[in-house]
């Protein structure tokens, strides 16, 4: 039998291999390992909901110069800064507004100006010293209605870092799903899932 702390730290590096706890930048945490079940397209179609400042749709259109990455980000501190890293691509669609499970309204809670955390869902992080008392109005749509107004047939990737509002983008995805339309998924599961 293996001694407890030798399988806890062989677990962990496990885990760490598959992106595991290693959130904060895609160089490390293995998110772009997704774009290999991309490998025989040579033009797909990613929607980047969650775009932050750009940095997976920099990636992403580095990895598939013949891609279309349509980039939604609904903080207007981070559209700056996405416009910054992304913007003026030919094949980079960038577009300012978070994606739900229906259209309208919604408050952005934040922690600062441009960050990680910001989410549709008011997350509890007192206990870490964190506190997400900025808020910010923005615009939501659904991911149906989206890929219709962009006159998107096929999304070979959908790529979701909400910070807790992931079922919400799903929810708002039902006729892509029920037509067939969505290749992968990717999303992020952290502290922020589960919480109101």
């Amino acid at each position: 039998m293996v001694p407890f702390d030798t399988a806890v730290s062989i677990a962990r590096e496990v885990l760490s291999d598959q992106g595991f706890g290693c959130g904060g930048s895609i160089a490390t945490s293995g998110e772009l390992g997704v774009f290999e079940l991309l490998a025989g397209s040579d033009s797909p179609v990613l929607f980047d909901v969650g775009g932050h400042v750009g940095y997976y749709a920099a990636a992403f259109v580095r990895s598939f110069p013949n891609g279309r990455a349509f980039v939604f980000e609904p903080s207007a501190a981070h559209f700056s800064k996405l416009l910054e890293h992304v913007g003026g691509r030919r094949n980079v669609t960038l577009l300012q507004k978070a994606l739900g499970a229906a259209s309208g309204k919604a408050t952005l809670y934040k922690d600062a100006e441009v960050t990680g955390l910001a989410s549709l869902t008011r997350r509890r992080l007192g206990h870490f010293g964190i506190e997400m008392d900025k808020k910010e109005q923005v615009q939501v749509s659904t991911l149906d209605e989206a890929r219709a107004e962009n006159s998107i047939d096929f999304i070979d990737l959908l790529k979701i870092d909400v910070e807790g509002s992931e079922l919400d983008v799903l929810s708002g995805a039902t006729l892509a799903f029920d037509q067939g339309a969505i290749g992968a998924v990717q999303f992020e599961v952290g502290g922020c899932n589960g919480q109101e």
